[in-house]
């Protein structure tokens, strides 16, 4: 194989690759910025002028014509200069301005008519010699519009010099290489004397140049800037923070998990080291659950007890997953006070519910005492107070049933009405329906306590529509004197709120009271 086949063939295939992975990772990095397009639509023509160079080679060692592959390649660079002229003006952000606008103009054109030159065949007539050096010359419209793409080259580098940014002249020095790359081949096809494969070698040269810059911009500087964020968050944490990899292995940890594994484990850690490195046997299996859990993207707590002093008491341990099994990152906080406002909150209740228990024994003791003693004779509000204090220790205990069955409502108001010893009247408003249901033995307890010693008033209203029910409001004016006697009036709120209502009792000017509460009465009988 001639020495500028084999030249050829390695600088154009090193440019292909590089040209390639280029674009891939500028794609996958900010496929939807403008500039990013640009740069993609850029490399791409590049992978073009290289394959193509380096098949037409290859077309040449195999006996076939290479004229086609080196036209695509000579077509594809001209896309290159209008391309990276595109990307300059974009990045630098004048694509606006009218000589820019003017300049892209005249490129497309002269591209569009070279791509009409390169579909006739007539782009470039052009061999390999047995030597393996390209020997070609360009067709008169191809000669002609030679100066446009050479003026768009030379605008593409005054763009980047002027317009440069921190960290472009990696990018600079790589488009001017590849600029030359262009430049020296012109006059060997203008003149149709041999040349060897420069433009390829400079094009894969330029091509390594392009690469520091455009890899440090879309992967080495995110990178960098994720780790230095990562780090700086783990070291201001006051609480133990580290994280391992999937092999379990120590990739981060700050000052307060180095002095919690020395008091704890007794050693020191180190990034690389083992994560279970220094436990028990015991421990590395339980640890090693917990890690296996988070790599398979679980989030998990657990709370251990500790005894080494030094250390809290109490801590919980979160275990949070790092991308598809990554890695973990745990954090270690203390519970120790906690816990302690924990159990003492529990111990509150607990003693709170045992007084309860023991007033609700008492409750249920008086009242079985007291109603052994009344007589049939007894004052009804007296009987329906001390009843109430049964059904009181029953709501207390939990063991409060409502007894729903169907009833008329006027009816039954009627009749607790006429039943009280003193002038009690019942109102009911039009719109409250009279077939309902509920347990109108509580409803009848309600009202004797609070219209105990009369005269009273009572006025029932429709307070809402409730689904297959009716939130009925009761407002009651009776004497002071009874709805300020705690005992009565916590009895009949506690009804009130087993019946799914609420009790409000204020004073009156004129030393009587007003109650008002609201029980649900069901419209559709259980069972119909």
């Amino acid at each position: 194989m001639p020495l500028p086949h084999l030249f050829g063939l390695v600088f154009g295939g090193a440019a292909v690759v590089l040209d390639l992975a280029l674009l891939l990772v500028v794609l996958t990095q900010a496929p939807r910025r403008r500039d990013s397009q640009l740069m993609a639509l850029y490399l791409f023509s590049l992978v073009v002028v290289g394959g193509a160079s380096a098949a037409s080679r290859m077309a040449a060692l195999l006996g076939h014509d290479p004229e086609p592959l080196i036209a695509l390649a000579l077509i594809a660079t001209g896309g290159s200069r209008l391309a990276l002229f595109w990307f300059v003006t974009a990045y630098a952000g004048i694509q606006r301005h009218a000589w820019v606008r003017i300049t892209r103009g005249i490129g497309v054109a002269a591209f569009a008519a070279g791509l009409w030159t390169f579909g006739t065949g007539a782009l470039v007539d052009a061999v390999y010699t047995p030597d393996g050096l390209l020997q070609g010359r360009l067709s008169p419209l191809a000669i002609a519009l030679t100066p446009v793409a050479l003026g768009v080259t030379a605008a593409s580098l005054v763009c980047i010099w002027v317009y440069r940014r921190r960290g472009t002249a990696p990018l600079l020095l790589g488009a001017a290489i590849m600029a030359v790359g262009f430049f020296v081949p012109v006059p060997f096809f203008i003149s149709g004397d041999s040349q060897p494969p420069v433009a390829v070698a400079l094009m894969a040269v330029g091509s390594l140049f392009f690469t520091y810059p455009i890899l440090r911009a879309s992967l080495f500087a995110p990178l960098q800037r994720s780790e230095a964020s990562l780090a700086a968050l783990i070291e201001t944490s006051v609480e133990p923070v580290w994280s391992v990899d999937a092999n379990l292995h120590l990739t981060a940890f700050n000052k307060a998990a180095v002095d919690m594994a020395k008091r704890l484990f007794g050693m020191t850690p180190l990034v690389g080291s083992h994560a279970l490195q220094g436990l028990s046997p015991q421990e590395q299996l339980l640890w090693q659950r917990f890690y296996e859990r988070a790599l398979r993207g679980e989030r998990l707590s657990v709370v251990r007890h500790l005894t080494t002093p030094g250390l809290p008491a109490d801590i919980e341990v979160t275990f949070t997953p790092i991308g598809n099994r990554a890695g973990a990152a745990v954090v270690m906080r203390d519970v120790s006070d906690h816990r302690r406002v924990l159990g003492e909150h529990v111990r509150a209740r607990e003693a709170a519910e045992r007084d309860a228990q023991a007033k609700t024994r008492l409750l249920v003791e008086l009242g079985d005492a007291l109603a052994a003693r009344l007589g049939d004779d007894t004052d009804r509000g007296l009987r329906a107070m001390v009843a109430g204090v049964r059904e009181l220790a029953d709501v207390e205990t939990g063991k409060l049933a409502l007894d729903e069955q169907p009833f008329a409502l006027r009816a039954s108001l009627a009749a607790i009405a006429k039943a009280q010893p003193g002038d009690v009247v019942i109102d009911v408003a039009p719109e409250v329906p009279d077939a309902v249901a509920s347990d109108v033995r509580r409803l009848e307890q309600i009202l004797v306590i609070l219209t105990a010693g009369g005269p009273a008033r009572v006025r029932a209203e429709r307070d809402a529509e409730m689904f297959e029910a009716v939130l009925v409001r009761f407002d009651v004016r009776a004497p002071g004197a009874v709805m300020r006697d705690a005992v009565s009036t916590m009895i009949a709120a506690r009804l009130v709120e087993a019946m799914g209502g609420r009790l409000a009792v204020e004073a009156a000017q004129d030393g009587r009271a007003l109650a008002s509460f609201s029980v649900r009465l069901a419209t559709r009988p259980a069972g119909a």
